[in-house]
């Protein structure tokens, strides 16, 4: 009896588990994917809009185009899951699912930095990265700062390559410009262990990037600047990570917690709810160290595949023990064609066993080529 297996989102985790799941089952069962936007856009490439060697529609792909591999999409934004039946209600209708896979992200906001929010540019979306590059010589020679918000944030290596690649981008100017980054983290990618920390700070400050590590920021202060509750900092620009939170409707399913993330079994990416899976930003997985599974999409395409891999299993009438085992890997991108790239077993106990390797142009032709992948194979 042909069964549906519905997918909720249409970023990384979802299609790659559609993709897995259209080469493991020729056909045989229903295949949905929801998501609520129309076009797919390749989220790494943005610090390339930043740099100005990308413009949006050079990474973006009608979703509809999954549609040839045999997949059905559903435009719709979600409303409820039900997890007990599998039941999903969109404002374009009702979803009955055999299985369930869940790759809904994290939400982003400035819920309580709205103030931080009108005088700065949200590097993690096209909009905020296109705003940066579009200053142009106005941001050279000034005060320019890139902020966290909050921990945690998918894509750990993301801010630092910002301030990287801005600084770089802004030298075009000939002028002289201050960049700083302020962030509530330790140190630079805590989760990889002290010694990659520390690669990232010497490869940041080694710009001539100040780095202010231990900053949690509480607004702006009554003269604009960034406040951090015992000190400020002033900037003329500046571009900002958002908070990071679970989708509310995954805490109103009983699928999270208030204020945590998505529980899943870390090899399996089940959940407590037979036939429900979740996959990438919105799953918490705890590490032997005490920290979490960094969000990133490396991850959400490694558990995706697991997943799939099982569910088809179990279809198909098999043993369904494929494992996502943890190792994964990101480029950091330094500006111009020059990138490093730190990989490793994230599950290793009692630490990760992470590297960070020489920067060099192939590992920034890694991620070109990573990037034509995605927007010309997955899709």
């Amino acid at each position: 009896m042909t069964q549906r297996i519905v997918i909720l989102g249409a970023g990384i985790g979802g299609i790659a588990a559609a993709n897995e799941l259209v080469k493991r089952l020729n056909g045989k069962h229903e295949i949905v994917v929801v998501d609520q936007a129309t076009q797919y856009e390749f989220s790494p490439s943005y610090l390339w809009m930043l740099a100005g060697t990308r413009t949006l529609d050079q990474i973006s792909v009608p979703i509809s185009r999954i549609a040839k591999k045999g997949i059905r999409f559903h435009h719709g934004k979600v409303l409820s899951i039900d997890p007990q039946t599998r039941v999903v209600t969109t404002d374009k209708g009702t979803l009955e699912a055999d299985h369930l896979l869940i790759s809904l992200g994290a939400n982003t906001h400035m819920t309580g930095l709205e103030s931080v929010a009108k005088v700065g540019h949200n590097v993690y979306t096209a909009k905020g990265a296109q705003a940066l590059h579009d200053l142009g010589s106005k941001a050279a020679g000034s005060r320019v700062a890139v902020l966290v918000c909050s921990m945690p944030f998918k894509c750990p290596a993301a801010p630092y390559e910002a301030a990287m690649i801005w600084q770089k981008s802004l030298k075009r100017h000939g002028k002289d410009t201050r960049v700083s980054i302020y962030t509530p983290e330790p140190g630079p990618m805590p989760v990889a262990g002290e010694k990659v920390s520390a690669q990232m700070v010497q490869m940041i400050t080694g710009k001539g990037i100040s780095y202010f590590p231990k900053h949690t920021i509480k607004g702006l202060d009554e003269q604009g600047r960034l406040d951090f509750g015992d000190t400020n900092a002033e900037f003329d620009h500046l571009a900002y990570v958002p908070k990071h939170s679970v989708p509310a409707l995954l805490v109103e399913a009983g699928l999270a917690a208030a204020g945590g993330w998505v529980s899943v079994d870390r090899y399996t990416m089940r959940t407590k709810f037979p036939g429900v899976y979740a996959v990438g930003d919105c799953v918490g997985i705890p590490l032997a160290n005490g920290k979490s599974l960094p969000k990133a999409g490396v991850f959400a395409h490694g558990q995706a595949e697991a997943a799939a891999r099982n569910i088809a299993d179990e279809l198909l009438g098999r043993e369904a023990s494929h494992r996502f085992d943890g190792h994964g890997q990101c480029f950091v991108e330094m500006g111009g064609v020059i990138a490093g790239r730190g990989s490793g077993n994230f599950y290793a106990e009692p630490q990760p066993d992470i590297h960070l390797s020489f920067p060099g142009p192939w590992n920034h032709l890694g991620k070109v080529m990573f990037e034509k992948l995605w927007l010309n194979k997955m899709y």
